[in-house]
C-alpha cells in the first residue's frame, strides 16, 4: 500500500520518507513543496472546523 507523506512546505515530509526508506518501506513518496504549495495551486482544501467535542 502506498504511503503520501506531506507537511507545510514539504521539507519534514522528505525526511520522513527517507526514514521509513531506511525501514523497508518501498512504496513512498513525499509531496513536493508540502501543503503551502499545494494551496497555492488551487489544490482541493477542506477547511470545515472540527465539530466541537463540547457540542
Amino acid at each position: 500500500r502506498p504511503l503520501l507523506l506531506y507537511c507545510r512546505t514539504g521539507v519534514r515530509s522528505v525526511l520522513a520518507a527517507h526514514a521509513l526508506q531506511r525501514m523497508g518501506f518501498t512504496r513512498v513518496v513525499s509531496m513536493a513543496g508540502g501543503f503551502t504549495d499545494w494551496k497555492l495551486v488551487g489544490g482541493e482544501v477542506d477547511e470545515t472546523p472540527p465539530p466541537s467535542p463540547f457540542a
